[in-house]
């Protein structure tokens, strides 16, 4: 091959590349606007020819477009090639999606079984389920990894959890139970609470909050609780 005719197709081979790339932009922009329907096409024959790269879009834009069916068959498809126990969480969110709610179920048992015979899932898992707003699941994949495995704990983890769910009460408990186990997170849960707490003494959170310290404080002695509830204090301009 001489030089030239090599020079040529390294032209060739650089040009196609760089439309393969500025066309990819192009509809990664449209389907970070949502226009799913502009570019399903597109990543139905990507995912054909790359399915590990391409299956997280080409399902949300199937859940977009309302395709569920199409959606089941893409999930069980990528099942069948990878064996991921983990997708059964995406399947029985397009079950639920359906109204499929004992389907739904069934899927979300069926991943959580996975924690049970590797509990080091659990955060992944866990991760998962809180994508879709699955909060009451996110948190029993932590629970079922602790009652596994009881060395290892999520306090933290379970109260980002029960905040998303509105659960002051069990929010607290594990917070304060960290900050117990792992004085180090210490300026980490405080500023966490400072963001549910207000100046209004009678705000449920603060006196939810002040209940749980009187109490570790009377049952540990810990500085830091004695610490947090002083802050508290402060920040309610009752201090002193």
């Amino acid at each position: 091959m001489n030089k030239r005719f090599a020079y040529m197709l390294l032209f060739v081979f650089t040009s196609i590349l760089a439309f393969g790339q500025e066309e990819a932009k192009r509809y990664m922009d449209l389907f970070t606007k949502g226009e799913y329907a502009e570019v399903v096409d597109y990543f139905e024959k990507q995912y054909r020819s790359n399915a590990t790269n391409y299956y997280e879009t080409l399902r949300i834009c199937y859940i977009g477009l309302k395709r569920y069916d199409d959606a089941e068959s893409l999930i069980k498809k990528q099942q069948r090639k990878t064996k991921n126990k983990i997708l059964f969480i995406d399947l029985g969110y397009v079950q639920q999606l359906q109204k499929q709610e004992a389907e739904a179920l069934e899927s979300y048992n069926l991943a959580l079984e996975a924690i049970q015979e590797n509990p080091n899932l659990a955060h992944q898992y866990s991760e998962k389920f809180s994508s879709f707003g699955l909060y009451p699941q996110a948190l029993k994949a932590y629970e079922i990894a602790e009652r596994m495995n009881p060395n290892v704990a999520y306090h933290y983890q379970k109260g980002l959890l029960y905040a998303e769910m509105g659960d002051l009460e069990n929010m607290y408990a594990e917070y304060l139970e960290m900050i117990s186990q792992s004085p180090t997170y210490y300026a980490n849960i405080q500023q966490r609470i400072s963001n549910n707490i207000s100046d209004d003494p009678e705000n449920e959170s603060n006196l939810v909050l002040k209940r749980q310290l009187i109490k570790k404080i009377q049952e540990s002695q810990n500085i830091l609780f004695t610490n947090l509830l002083i802050w508290l204090y402060i920040e309610e301009a009752q201090y002193g």
